[in-house]
């Protein structure tokens, strides 16, 4: 079992500083895991951990609280992984399809075939993935900003906020997603994004991410990046976009539809010169919208997508104030 203290932390964090801002498994394998391993690792029993949501008692078919999990890092030959036991669960079941074929077989399962604890080594998981044509990679300034950024168990690190915002995520993410890159630095990433993948959905993928960046790009051009305002339409076609790169939303019309009406509002308003003004308060009708997006209904989203774009960018407009008043 792996036990960082402080010095060994710094280390790690000196490294992941001078390294890209995009981290390769296959070219940087050993820093890329232990990055991996360590972020996964932190989540495990707090309100982020996606993957114990899907744990069960098999021998009660019971679900069991996320909290109850417990994570340690460890090394095998060389190779960083993380180990997840419940305690007081002899037997686990995981209800999500995908994530059995990512888990290290002979450590995870005991003699009789029972699931004891996952074992699972990023390094691994990468290989897999890129057997369906996606590349695992750690985003640098994201795992500083989890990692070493002040980390906080009890704070939710998908919801919107002010630092996705400025650092223009949804450029960047379409851009991951063109180049059919996965980010791996996380259980919302294992569970969510990487167990299950297929190859033929990331095909429509890469391509729709790619229009998504060059009309996010070319909307903001010579736009101010303290000027939130202009960033929210966009934000909001790139969580749209992180469902459709999850294999359970792969390929979703409705969401799809949401994002083309998006890009129809981006090509024909100035977004840029929102930039140039200061966000007092972040739209209430941006989860009115994101929630229509995701309505299972693709007739109520033909319907009303276009309308509800234009009140959210009419609030965006309403809660931006000019910087020199």
């Amino acid at each position: 079992m792996i036990q960082h203290t402080p010095e060994s932390l710094e280390t790690l964090r000196s490294a992941l500083a001078g390294a890209s801002e995009v981290i390769s498994f296959r070219e940087n394998p050993k820093l890329a895991s232990e990055i991996s391993a360590l972020a996964l690792q932190r989540e495990v029993g707090t309100q982020n951990d996606e993957l114990s949501w899907h744990l069960y008692d098999a021998r009660t078919g019971l679900p069991i609280e996320s909290r109850r999990a417990r994570a340690d890092l460890i090394r095998v030959s060389g190779v960083t992984g993380v180990r997840i036991e419940v305690p007081g669960v002899e037997e686990l079941e995981i209800r999500k399809k995908g994530i059995l074929a990512l888990l290290h077989p002979s450590l995870s399962f005991g003699e009789n075939g029972a699931l004891k604890q996952l074992v699972i080594f990023p390094e691994s998981v990468a290989r897999i993935l890129a057997l369906q044509g996606v590349e695992a990679v750690v985003v640098r300034s994201w795992a500083i900003n989890t990692l070493f950024g002040g980390y906080d168990p009890s704070a939710n690190f998908y919801e919107v906020n002010e630092w996705e915002l400025k650092n223009n995520d949804a450029l960047f993410f379409a851009r991951l997603v063109e180049r059919r890159r996965q980010a791996f630095q996380g259980s919302h990433d294992l569970a969510s994004h990487i167990a299950g993948t297929q190859r033929e959905n990331w095909n429509f993928l890469s391509q729709l991410a790619g229009r998504v960046a060059n009309v996010i790009e070319t909307s903001l051009h010579h736009s101010s990046p303290e000027g939130l305002g202009a960033r929210v339409i966009p934000y909001l076609l790139g969580v749209l976009l992180d469902d459709l790169a999850q294999p359970t939303h792969a390929a979703e019309p409705g969401r799809i539809r949401m994002i083309q009406e998006g890009l129809k509002i981006m090509s024909t308003t100035h977004l840029a010169r929102l930039s140039h003004g200061t966000l007092i308060q972040f739209p209430l009708l941006f989860s009115e919208v994101l929630k229509l997006g995701r309505s299972e209904s693709v007739v109520k989203i033909e319907a009303e997508a276009h309308s509800a774009l234009v009140s959210l960018l009419q609030e965006i407009r309403a809660n931006t104030v000019s910087i020199s008043a």
